[in-house]
C-alpha cells in the first residue's frame, strides 16, 4: 500500500509534468504562430508579422519567469513596434519590471505587464524607479533602514524567533544576549548594548520578561518608531514596558495604536 507521503509524492509529480506539458505546448504555439515558416502560401500580411526564429529566441530569453508568462506580452509588443532599438528597449524595460514585481515596488494594475498597451507606457512606468546615474534600481526606504540598521529584513531572522511578519512589520523574540544586540541594532535599548552594559540576561533570564522586538519595513532609521521593545513580565507579575527605539518610554495606549495600525493580532 501506498502510504501518504508516498501518493503526495506522486502527484505532486505528476502536477508538475503536466504543468511542464502545458508550458511546452504554449511555448509551440507562440513560436508557430511568429517565427517565419519560410511556406510560399503565407500571405504579405502574415510574413510581416512573423520574426526570425533567432529573434525569437532573444525574446524569449528576456521573459526569466519560470512560466514565461510575459511571453506572449513581448513578442505582440516586439512585432508590433519593430525598430531600430526594439530589441533593446524590450530587454531593460522587462527586465526592470521584473524586479520590481519581485520586490513588490509595483502595485495593483502596475504590476499586470498587459496593461501596458506600448513599450513606451511600460518605460514610463519604470522610470521613476530608476537612478538616472547608475541606472540601478534605486533602493526602497526599507532596503536604506536595515542597511542603517545593520539588518537585512524579516528573511536574516532565525526561524525560531520569528513569530510575526506582513507587508508592515515583523516582530521577532530574542532568546540570546547576541540575538538581542544582533535585532536591536541601531537603537539604544539596555538590551541590545555591546559589553557588560548589556542588560538582556536581567530581563530574561533574572526577571523572566519575553522580549519581543517590533521591526518596521518602512520607517526611516531616524524615526524612534523604525524599532519598539515590548518587554512582558511572567503572568499575573505585573504589566508590559514598551520602549521606543531612542529607549524612551511608551505609553500602553499608544503602543495599542501601533499594534492596530501595523495589523498585529493581539
Amino acid at each position: 500500500m501506498y502510504s501518504d507521503k508516498k501518493l503526495k509524492d506522486d502527484f505532486n509529480e505528476i502536477q508538475t509534468g503536466y504543468s511542464q506539458f502545458l508550458l511546452e505546448a504554449s511555448l509551440k504555439e507562440l513560436k508557430e504562430k511568429y517565427v517565419m515558416s519560410g511556406g510560399r502560401g503565407d500571405s504579405h500580411e502574415d510574413r510581416e508579422n512573423r520574426i526570425p526564429e533567432s529573434i525569437y529566441d532573444d525574446l524569449e530569453k528576456i521573459d526569466t519567469t519560470t512560466t514565461k508568462k510575459y511571453l506572449p506580452w513581448i513578442l505582440k509588443r516586439y512585432t508590433s513596434e519593430k525598430g531600430m532599438h526594439t530589441l533593446e528597449r524590450l530587454k531593460e524595460s522587462v527586465k526592470v519590471f521584473t524586479e520590481l514585481t519581485k520586490r513588490n515596488q509595483l502595485k495593483g494594475q502596475e504590476a499586470d505587464i498587459y496593461g501596458y498597451k506600448t513599450i513606451e507606457n511600460l518605460e514610463d512606468a519604470v522610470k521613476h524607479f530608476i537612478d538616472p546615474d547608475t541606472k540601478e534600481i534605486l533602493k526602497t526606504k526599507s532596503e536604506v533602514r536595515r542597511e542603517k540598521s545593520g539588518l537585512e529584513g524579516p528573511e536574516d531572522v532565525d526561524p525560531k524567533e520569528l513569530i510575526f511578519n506582513n507587508d508592515k512589520v515583523y516582530i521577532v523574540r530574542p532568546t540570546t544576549k547576541n540575538s538581542s544586540i544582533k535585532y536591536g541594532r541601531g537603537t539604544q535599548w539596555c538590551t541590545s548594548a555591546d559589553g557588560y552594559n548589556n542588560l538582556y540576561n536581567n530581563y530574561y533570564l533574572s526577571r523572566g520578561y519575553t522580549l519581543y522586538y517590533i521591526i518596521t519595513k518602512e520607517k526611516q532609521s531616524i524615526d524612534k518608531a523604525f524599532k519598539i521593545a515590548a518587554a512582558i513580565p511572567p503572568r499575573k507579575e505585573g504589566r508590559g514596558e514598551y520602549f521606543y527605539a531612542d529607549d524612551s518610554t511608551m505609553s500602553d495606549a499608544t503602543f495599542k495604536k501601533y499594534v492596530k495600525a501595523w495589523g498585529i493580532p493581539l
